[in-house]
């Protein structure tokens, strides 16, 4: 059987010259394995710090006609001007207000009426850089 160097200057036989270098392998991956670890533990705090925050205020989104209103009772809430006073029809409101802001496009309308509540309307005043109205 022949004889070989071993990692450490010594001579060993075949055998155990494969045993060294199993040894030395499986050191090598296991240094490897615990880099791997680390790297992969810390991209995954990063990511959860990223994901927790999208989390919560995703949750906040979910409950956000509740937390409007909680948060701007005074502007979603109007006295009526008489105590037999009935709502106008939000279409008659569209048109009022189409005709004081004539450049104004109206987004989008809550048609659905809660005695106490405001009508709710998104306007967009700007004037369009394409048509120039």
């Amino acid at each position: 059987m022949p004889l070989r160097l071993s990692s450490e200057g010594g001579v060993c036989h075949g055998s155990e010259f494969l045993e060294q270098e199993r040894t030395a392998m499986h050191v090598r991956s296991l240094m490897t394995r615990q880099k791997w670890l680390l790297v992969h533990r810390y991209i995954g705090l990063v990511m959860t710090s990223f994901l927790l925050v999208s989390g919560l205020t995703g949750c906040l989104l979910a409950f956000y006609d509740e937390l409007d209103t909680a948060i701007n009772a005074d502007a979603m809430t109007v006295a009526p001007p008489s105590p037999d006073a009935q709502p106008l029809d939000p279409r008659i409101l569209r048109e009022q207000l189409l005709v004081r802001y004539p450049n104004a496009r109206i987004h989008w309308v809550n048609l659905t009426f809660n005695p106490g509540r405001a009508w709710t309307y998104f306007l967009d005043p700007a004037t369009d850089p394409v048509s120039g109205r």
